[in-house]
């Protein structure tokens, strides 16, 4: 008995969406978290999260390939930077990630610095910068209107001193030179 002949379909010269496995769902989320990459730690808005990855969005979005570290409350996230455009990027994780928790997390009623489980800081916060207060922001602005008005007084008493001697010197040159003529 002959062997059938092998006979190969031809492949379709375009890909479609459907050759490729379907994406995992993207939940849509605006929450702000605390990222680490090669330039230190900044704040980022994590603006969707799947099951393997999250975009995000920040000034300074690290690029594509870095690794980075990413801290909401008690959860920690790392992965690879998969893309960047502007100032959001994509991150894939190796790990599953707990959708659920990381959305429910508590956002702390007083803000202080982020923290790891163990309680050790994490990164300084921007609101951690010390704002002096109304009084004291009060008397440096009374302390730098009055020698602003000192300096101003001082430059019109040069400025007038200047045209006095001015015109002295050309009434006096104008009498000097009457007398000479007279005299001479």
């Amino acid at each position: 008995m002959a062997a059938a002949p092998h006979i190969t379909m031809p492949r379709p010269a375009t890909t479609t969406v459907s050759d490729y496995p379907p994406r995992e769902y993207r939940l849509p989320v605006i929450i702000e978290a605390r990222m680490r990459s090669d330039g230190g730690w900044v704040t980022v808005c994590i603006r969707n999260i799947s099951a393997h990855g999250l975009m995000g969005q920040t000034g300074m979005p690290p690029p594509p390939g870095s690794y980075i570290e990413i801290h909401r409350g008690a959860h920690t996230i790392i992965g690879r930077t998969a893309w960047s455009r502007g100032r959001k990027f994509g991150v894939r994780t190796q790990d599953a990630l707990d959708i659920d928790a990381i959305i429910s997390e508590p956002v702390p009623a007083v803000r202080g610095p982020a923290r790891l489980p163990d309680g050790r800081v994490i990164a300084e916060r921007r609101s951690d910068v010390r704002r002096p207060p109304v009084s004291e922001t009060y008397d440096d602005s009374v302390r730098f209107s009055r020698k602003f008005q000192s300096l101003v007084f001082l430059a019109t008493g040069i400025v007038a001193a200047w045209l006095l001697a001015q015109t002295l010197y050309l009434l006096l040159a104008d009498v000097a030179g009457v007398a000479g003529k007279s005299l001479g």
